[in-house]
């Protein structure tokens, strides 16, 4: 899946969108492995980001994505709302979870390859 995955509808877009944020945090999570607050803080600043233009070329779903006249608002700010539930969820039911106990260098490991050969951007 991390090769070969078609994206063919809106959900398996926003799909593919999380799947480039979830990698892109899990490698920011990477760089502090011992700092729980320094990590969950670089998360959530991640999500809280804004996100420039859609049209960008660095823009990881840009491609997959066609963006109507007057829309390109509308959906920055379902991105951005998108990103913020995944860090929160993130955070606290797999990366921080007190009670799972199980080893984020499980995780992590999905943080060292980029989801379809797509780098998140913002």
């Amino acid at each position: 899946m991390f090769k070969n995955f078609q994206p063919k509808s809106g959900a398996d877009r926003t799909l593919v969108y999380l799947f480039c944020f979830i990698q892109k945090c899990l490698e920011t999570v990477a760089k502090t492995p011992n700092d729980e607050t320094k990590a969950k803080e670089a998360v959530m600043t991640l999500a809280n980001e804004n996100l420039g233009s859609i049209s960008d070329p660095r823009f990881c779903i840009r491609d997959l994505v066609q963006v109507a006249p007057g829309q390109e608002q509308k959906l920055t700010t379902y991105l951005k709302q998108l990103k913020q539930e995944c860090a929160k969820r993130l955070i606290a039911d797999v990366l921080f979870h007190p009670e799972k106990g199980m080893d984020r260098k499980f995780w992590l490991a999905f943080g060292k390859r980029p989801y379809l050969g797509r780098k998140f951007y913002f």
